[in-house]
């Protein structure tokens, strides 16, 4: 985490819940993302082998950026997307990683469960918050200028009930005793 934050690769405003993961003798994180709004041209946005990410952001945006991304020449498909928290985690045993999921349930985080049995116990924790939204199929503009301001409000929204959602998981990690 620390070389991660020297080589400005941790994201803004993650590194307090990551320090109460490595506070705990039974948890480290080996990778996370506190959410993020992105504009992905492709025809299917979710296809990382065929889609790719043209704007990327850890945190709010504005609807000029939105205008700035469908104006540039040469893309046919654009889609605006917003993608809660994730957090990899690697568990001492079955009981921290039952311990980690409960709270990280209780915190909003409902798609987290055991990634893998592997060598480790590595725990995914996944908020539910996705949105993808089309701009432009096939060179076409599917959303007025005037929305834009407003898309960019209901991604920062959504943006934010994510990050609230990594506090009040960072306040669980403090109050409640490890197992």
């Amino acid at each position: 985490m620390l070389e991660d934050r020297e080589i400005g690769y941790l994201d803004p405003g993650i590194e307090t819940l990551l320090e109460r993961f490595f506070e705990k003798e039974g948890l480290y994180t080996t990778s996370s993302c506190i959410g993020r709004i992105t504009i992905v041209e492709g025809i299917y946005p979710w296809d990382r082998e065929e889609a790719r990410v043209v704007f990327k952001k850890h945190g709010e945006i504005k609807g000029d950026i939105i205008l700035k991304q469908v104006e540039i020449p040469g893309y046919e498909n654009l889609w605006l997307r917003v993608t809660g928290p994730i957090l990899h985690v690697v568990a001492k045993d079955r009981a921290w990683a039952n311990w980690i999921i409960d709270l990280a349930r209780k915190a909003g985080f409902k798609h987290s469960c055991i990634f893998s049995l592997g060598r480790d116990i590595v725990v995914e924790i996944m908020s539910s918050i996705q949105i993808s939204i089309p701009l432009k199929i096939g060179g076409v503009l599917l959303i007025p200028y005037s929305h834009y301001d407003s898309l960019a409000d209901l991604a920062n929204k959504l943006w934010r009930k994510g990050v609230e959602s990594a506090r009040i998981l960072e306040k669980l990690l403090e109050e409640t005793p490890d197992p």
